[in-house]
């Protein structure tokens, strides 16, 4: 993940096609700054969770086009922690 973070990848890779993750690479001059888009509120992520049946109704969705999830959590591949972590 250093590697792909570097600054020489964003600048030289990622960041002529998309937008960089780093603030000290600049976008391609035909994207325009994603803070001037309307949907980049840091704040709205918060309020889309606190709202569980826009959470649950997004999750049906997603569900009903690409299917459950299957396989190992890539947090947790050998499953250790178990469907409720630090409930014991």
């Amino acid at each position: 993940m250093s590697w792909l973070d570097s600054q020489a990848v964003q600048k030289n890779a990622i960041a002529t096609w998309t937008w960089s993750v780093r603030k000290d690479v600049s976008p391609p001059t035909r994207l325009r700054p994603l803070a001037s888009c309307k949907n980049t509120d840091q704040t709205a992520f918060a309020k889309f969770m606190s709202d569980r049946a826009s959470v649950e109704r997004f999750r049906s969705q997603v569900e009903l086009y690409f299917g459950q999830v299957k396989g190992a959590d890539p947090g947790d591949p050998t499953d250790t922690l178990g469907r409720s972590p630090g409930a014991f």
